[in-house]
């Protein structure tokens, strides 16, 4: 297959909506481990924008008066070590603190365990007032506004909630079924009016958004139609995209891992959004995966090991392609990593960027090749719909991200041989990594070598394994590559 690249034909200019994750649990963040892995993130910059909790069950009580008392000395931990890596924050407002929950005993775990992490449970009831969840609200943001400053906090992202149109995280003592969705979105957005006043009263500067939804249109309608009615702000819209998909649907064969899928759901959210008039609004898909089921691992399902393996890394390209092509503005999408903390084994096929020693996965290595796209794209056409092909200059480097996959990613596919012409382009030094069954892939070096139990000998060797290799190419205008089923190859031209 011949592939031509001409530098001097530029599509468009592009902002990278790609390396952004949530990180989850919250709590994680001032422990060992999580702090391992946002470490390891922030220094190979895998991410720039995290999301996390406020977690105002940790921060807000009530005396025997009755007056609101804050500690906000663990979220204070948090936070600051997060401006130390020098991530962006999306800061999701949540959960109902129980002192001012209309039901006490409302609560859920949403988790594997039957608790979530550190054995808390969320409460999901309403605010017993709206006022005193104003109050939180402001109290919160008048904080890290004092203590961060008005010019950092102005570029984080406030949001009001997590899956409000979700039972697990709102009232989850109703039924799920459709008929209730109208009382979660009336609870709903009584408290987005009070957050938006409560973020206004200490800041007209600061970005404010919602529903951060798990994705019931209809709840997504009379939110937005709610805002236009109200005037109220809203700078972003924050939705969620599973592409339609679970491990119950892949096991029964009702689904498949589909990129098309996850398009499919995006453009439901946005002909919504059009229909409310709202298209030019920024879009932040502050949850993907290619599967729902955070607390699914291998024991739920074997499909999940798409999760351990090369797969994951190229639909993430694919995803990226994906998106690149489509008239919507979005903002930021950040793959979801709740699950984590159970893992018990090093290949579980739980969400998480690393295996339970810290090898890094193959979607890990992709979010660290990913973050090297530049912000200019250049036109290219594979004429497949199984080679896909970025190109983009950043600064002096010409950088192309191709990917040999499609829908279903378990499917073999030959491998592909690409002769990749360069135009316009005179290269100084040329460099390649690889991401495959047997390159930057912990997992598939463990099942080559028979899948023997995990001692410090077999770490040792699978921690090269799955670690990205920079391969030197020879400078020139003209590559022969080979490309293995699910493989993705990024190829960084430094030029004069």
């Amino acid at each position: 297959m011949n592939l031509t690249i001409d530098t001097q034909k530029v599509e468009r200019k592009i902002s990278n909506f790609w390396n952004h994750i949530h990180f989850h649990p919250t709590d994680a963040i001032e422990d060992a481990w999580g702090k391992r892995i946002l470490d390891r993130v922030g220094a190979d910059k895998a991410a720039e924008t995290v999301r996390m909790y406020t977690m105002f069950e940790d921060v807000v009580t009530m005396d025997e008066e009755g007056k609101l008392c804050y500690d906000f000395r663990l979220t204070d931990l948090r936070l600051d070590y997060m401006v130390e890596k020098g991530f962006h924050i999306l800061l999701s407002y949540n959960f109902i603190p129980d002192c001012i929950a209309s039901v006490k005993n409302a609560t859920a775990s949403n988790s594997k365990r039957k608790t979530r992490y550190k054995g808390k449970l969320i409460n999901t009831s309403a605010p017993v007032n709206f006022g005193l969840w104003e109050e939180i609200c402001y109290e919160y943001t008048k904080h890290i506004v004092e203590r961060y400053g008005e010019q950092r906090v102005s570029n984080w992202y406030l949001q009001c909630y997590n899956e409000p149109d979700h039972p697990c995280f709102m009232l989850s003592y109703l039924p799920s079924k459709q008929e209730h969705i109208p009382a979660r979105l009336d609870v709903y957005k009584n408290m987005y009016r009070s957050f938006q006043n409560a973020v206004r009263r200490v800041s007209k500067n600061l970005c404010v958004g919602g529903p951060a939804l798990a994705g019931n249109l209809p709840f997504l309608e009379g939110f937005l139609n709610f805002i236009k009615e109200e005037k109220l702000q809203l700078d972003f819209i924050s939705v969620h995209n599973y592409a339609k998909c679970s491990p119950t649907s892949l096991d029964n064969g009702t689904r498949t891992l589909s990129t098309e899928l996850a398009l499919e759901k995006t453009n439901e959210y946005m002909d919504v959004i059009r229909q409310c008039g709202m298209q030019d609004k920024k879009l932040v898909i502050d949850e993907w995966g290619a599967s729902c089921g955070g607390f699914c691992d291998l024991d739920t399902s074997a499909k999940m090991i798409f999760r351990e393996n090369e797969i994951f890394s190229a639909y993430f390209f694919k995803l990226i392609c994906c998106y690149l092509h489509q008239d919507i503005n979005l903002d930021k999408m950040l793959i979801c990593l709740s699950g984590q903390h159970e893992m018990e084994k090093e290949f579980t096929g739980f969400r998480g960027l690393f295996t339970l020693n810290s090898l890094p996965k193959p979607i890990y290595n992709g979010y660290c090749l990913a973050s090297r796209l530049g912000d200019t794209l250049l036109k290219t056409d594979t004429g497949s719909d199984a080679l896909s092909c970025i190109a983009t200059l950043n600064g002096n480097k010409l950088v192309v991200a191709l990917v040999n996959a499609k829908t279903p990613f378990d499917a073999e596919l030959p491998e592909v041989n690409v002769e990749l012409n360069l135009k316009n382009a005179k290269v100084q030094q040329a460099t390649a990594w690889t991401i495959d069954q047997s390159h930057a892939n912990g997992y598939g070096a463990w099942c080559q070598m028979g899948k023997p139990e995990i001692d410090d000998a077999v770490l040792k060797t699978l921690r090269v394994k799955s670690a990205l290799t920079p391969e030197s190419l020879p400078c020139g205008d003209t590559y022969s590559l080979t490309l293995q089923n699910n493989a993705v190859m990024l190829l960084e031209f430094v030029l004069s």
